[in-house]
This record gives structure tokens, C-alpha cells and sequence, in this order.
């Protein structure tokens, strides 16, 4: 017979469980478990936030808003709420959600904001610096905007950085046609879905250790990218032929090199420039 104090040690290893696959990319798996989970402790806040979550990513929105209570005054729950209708585009219950929150943090923040920019209740020139870029992509999407943004991951930005001999803009868009056959991840942020690629070497860690690993984020549910860049962090959660499948999908980035004309040939041999 277990004690109250052993049920709640029980309780709490279940959940790390489940975080732990979650955290690993086994979304599948931690799905099942917590059902499992849910039915031995019906109504614990974190594991209906985690299903919720989890539903959301997989498109399953309404779903997951079954599963968040109207009346709960659990912020996570009312949180995943508002972004569960940000997801759907209502703007006005998503807006609704997040005012019941009396802490602005930057989660929040930015709920209010785009909700507001979205109904027309902000303007876009009035946007925190800090968020403009993401606002203002999830408004009105540019590809130009995007690239520009993917571009400042360089080498001198401090952080991980591509290989120079990556053509951004050809990665780009193949990676555009790639991520409706791709599977999400959970480990990018609520507002953002994110996906991981396997590119040989598409670049580099702050001490120069090469990356094959290309992680995605697009706004939303909108399969638009927001941003990419090279990543040494693997959570997977991906089939068992996810090598071979990217691997055939991706081809190489490396930049075209221009064929040397017969008149570059002839100035490169006799030294003219």
C-alpha cells in the first residue's frame, strides 16, 4: 500500500516520464502515456496542458481545446487556451483568453499584441522592436524578410552559423516544399511549429565543430518559415527511414559555380583581367 507521500513521488516520476519523451521528440509515445497518465490522475493541470499541447501540434486543435476547461484559473491552461485560438484565427476568444492572465510576461505579451494587431486594435509601427519581426511575418508574410533574417545566423552573430558554401536561398525553398512531408517538433516555442532536417554538413557551432542538423520554425500552423538555422541539439521525432527520406529529399546546397567561359579561359591564361 502506498502512502499519500508515495502516491505523489509516483505521480511526479509518471510526469518526468513523459517529459522526458517529449523532451526526446517521442511525441507518439508520450501521447499514449499521457492518456495513461490522465485517466489514473483526472484533472492534474500539467497533463492536460502537456495533451493539449501535443494535439495542437498535430493540426488537432479542437481537440485539444476539449480537453482545456473554460472556467480553469490554471495560467498554462489558459495560456495553451489563447493559443489554441490563435491557431484557429480568432483572434477575439484568443484575446479574451489572455487578458484573464494579470502577469505581461513576454508569452503573453506577445499573444496580446499580435491578437490586437490582428483585429486592428494596434498598429504595426507601435510593435515592441523584440517582437516586430515575428508580428509583422505573422500579419504579412515575406519570403525576402525571411531570408534576410536566416542570413544574420553568421559566424561573427556569436552563435551557430551556416557554411558558406550553403546557398540560403535555394535551402530555403527547398526546405519550404519539404515541411508539409515533415513531421513537427515540440521544442522551438508555443507560438512557433518546428521541424528538424538532416543537411551534411549545413554548418557550424561557435567552435567551428561542422552541424548536419538544420532546425525550422514556421509561424504557427501556417507551414511559413520564420526562421532556420544550423543546430547540434537533435530532439528527433521523425519515422525510422528519416535519414534515407532526407537524404534523397534534400539535395546538396552547395552554391553553382559559374562555368568559365572560352574568353574567361582565354583572359585567365594570358593574365588579363
Amino acid at each position: 500500500m502506498y502512502t499519500n507521500k508515495g502516491k505523489e513521488i509516483e505521480k511526479i516520476k509518471a510526469y518526468k516520464g513523459i517529459m522526458e519523451l517529449i523532451k526526446n521528440g517521442k511525441t507518439h509515445i508520450a501521447l499514449t502515456a499521457l492518456e495513461d497518465y490522465l485517466k489514473k490522475y483526472p484533472g492534474n493541470s500539467y497533463g492536460i496542458k502537456e495533451y493539449a499541447t501535443i494535439l495542437r501540434h498535430y493540426n488537432r486543435v479542437e481537440e485539444a481545446l476539449e480537453m482545456l476547461p473554460e472556467d480553469s484559473s490554471d495560467i498554462h491552461l489558459i495560456r495553451e487556451r489563447a493559443i489554441c485560438f490563435l491557431y484557429l484565427g480568432n483572434y477575439e476568444k484568443a484575446l479574451k483568453e489572455i487578458n484573464k492572465l494579470p502577469k505581461n510576461t513576454t508569452e503573453n505579451h506577445f499573444i496580446k499584441t499580435l491578437c490586437k494587431v490582428k483585429l486592428g486594435l494596434v498598429s504595426t509601427d507601435r510593435i515592441d522592436p523584440k517582437q516586430a519581426y515575428r508580428i509583422s511575418q505573422a500579419v504579412s508574410y515575406s519570403r525576402e524578410n525571411a531570408i534576410i533574417h536566416i542570413k544574420e545566423h553568421t559566424k561573427e552573430a556569436g552563435r551557430s552559423y551556416f557554411n558558406e558554401e550553403v546557398d540560403i536561398e535555394k535551402l530555403y525553398d527547398d526546405i519550404d516544399r519539404l515541411i508539409p512531408k515533415a513531421e513537427p517538433q515540440l521544442s522551438i516555442d508555443p507560438f512557433m511549429t518546428g521541424y528538424l532536417f538532416y543537411v551534411p554538413r549545413v554548418g557550424f557551432n561557435s567552435n567551428d565543430i561542422p552541424l548536419n542538423h538544420l532546425k525550422v520554425a514556421t509561424i504557427l500552423n501556417t507551414g511559413k518559415i520564420l526562421t532556420m538555422f544550423p543546430t547540434e541539439k537533435v530532439y528527433l521525432t521523425v519515422t525510422n527511414d528519416y535519414p534515407k527520406m532526407m537524404q534523397e529529399a534534400v539535395p546538396v546546397y552547395q552554391k553553382q559555380k559559374r562555368r568559365e567561359s572560352q574568353i574567361d579561359k582565354f583572359n585567365r591564361k594570358y593574365g588579363i583581367k
